[in-house]
């Protein structure tokens, strides 16, 4: 990792929002692009430079973005990253006292299913979700509800103003159709909330708390928090029943495939 400043000029212009300004990066994260980077490879802390170099289409000040200019660059700090042995120690680093190696590994790879099952699962509801949504585009839904959605959404983007929920009006139409849909087809096939699914899910989140009986507790004192859940649950339920009446395309994926898509 390389810490650095640096001040950009463009077409003949010092842009403001950049000069001197101290940022760091991972070499080959592809941040700062692949030509800034490769200027920025083989320097050492201490040294000073200029250069010019490309930024990406995508950076994040919009008066640099897929420009070329010429780079004032200090280099502050480079760190290299050296992966620890794995080891006894480092599985108590991890807070395991008994089990050791095997016991960490153990952990690690729950975690892992955990996460891919939650993220398989996420990308169906949202591809269930999606072609529901497409298939009934006249469906007719509570303003209210929608309008309420559209402010939480702007909420969540800490969007100000009495009518900052107003962009955000057809994602939240789309969201509450989503819900009445599904809740209908589950209805109407009759899917009934399976409890022990739900004291599965429940038991899943407070595993990744550190006190978990008290997360446990937490949702059992709070029926405003455990509807939620269960609504999560049934969702799913209903989500599955769709996965195994409709006609499928299954599509191999690795590990990282899934869990970085794009990468």
């Amino acid at each position: 990792m390389a810490l650095f400043e640096f001040a950009a000029t463009a077409e003949g212009k010092r842009h403001p929002e950049s000069g001197h300004e101290r940022v760091g990066t991972i070499i080959g994260s592809g941040a700062f692009g692949a030509d800034i980077e490769n200027k920025l490879a083989g320097h050492k802390a201490g040294e000073e430079f200029t250069t010019d170099a490309t930024f990406p289409v995508n950076f994040r000040d919009a008066s640099l973005a897929g420009r070329t200019a010429s780079l004032e660059v200090r280099i502050v700090r480079v760190q290299e990253a050296h992966l620890p042995e794995i080891d006894e120690t480092f599985a108590e680093s991890f807070g395991i006292r008994d089990g050791g190696l095997a016991k960490f590994r153990e952990d690690v790879r729950a975690n892992l299913e955990r996460e891919l099952k939650g993220v398989l699962m996420g990308r169906l509801k949202a591809t269930t979700a999606e072609k529901l949504v497409d298939a009934y585009p006249e469906i007719d839904l509570p303003q209210s509800m929608i309008e309420n959605d559209a402010r939480q959404l702007a909420r969540q983007a800490n969007a100000q103003g009495a009518d900052a929920f107003m962009p955000y009006l057809p994602a939240a139409r789309r969201r509450v159709a989503a819900g009445f849909l599904l809740a209908e087809l589950g209805r109407q096939n009759e899917v009934r909330l399976d409890q022990r699914r739900v004291s599965e899910a429940l038991a899943m989140i407070a595993s990744t708390y550190e006190e978990p009986e008290k997360v446990v507790e937490l949702y059992t004192r709070d029926p405003q928090l455990m509807q939620g859940l269960q609504s999560r649950v049934l969702e799913d339920q209903v989500v599955e029943w769709v996965a195994e009446h409709a006609k499928l395309t299954e599509q191999p994926l690795s590990f990282n495939e899934v869990m970085r898509p794009g990468a």
